[in-house]
């Protein structure tokens, strides 16, 4: 009679044990899910900033070498404010775009 309330307890002891590890082993889940999630905003906020400076630096190193042939608008009287209006022009469709897109 004694064994089997032991037997008893001990399987009770047994399932709550199971059923602990159940609920801790979700709980792990779920923040490395939040974890990743969290993650994943940051990488895309890393992303806009990375894409909306590529452009204008690109901009700038195209109009920024040494040579003077094959770019008729560095001769230009407005060569100079049309390369800014590029470089705006260009940031404010970007950050249209990813407004739009609710990255930002």
């Amino acid at each position: 009679m004694a064994f089997n309330s032991a037997y008893d307890k001990l399987m009770r002891a047994f399932d709550g044990l199971e059923l602990s590890r159940d609920l801790i082993a979700s709980v792990r889940d779920y923040l490395q899910a939040k974890v990743a999630n969290d993650q994943n905003e940051v990488m895309k906020t890393l992303t806009v900033i990375a894409a909306l400076l590529l452009l204008p630096t690109f901009i700038v190193g195209l109009y920024g070498q040494n040579f003077q042939h094959h770019f008729p608008e560095i001769h230009w009287t407005w060569g100079y404010p049309f390369s800014w209006a590029l470089i705006v022009v260009t940031t404010l469709l970007q950050l249209w775009f990813f407004r739009r897109k609710r990255w930002i």
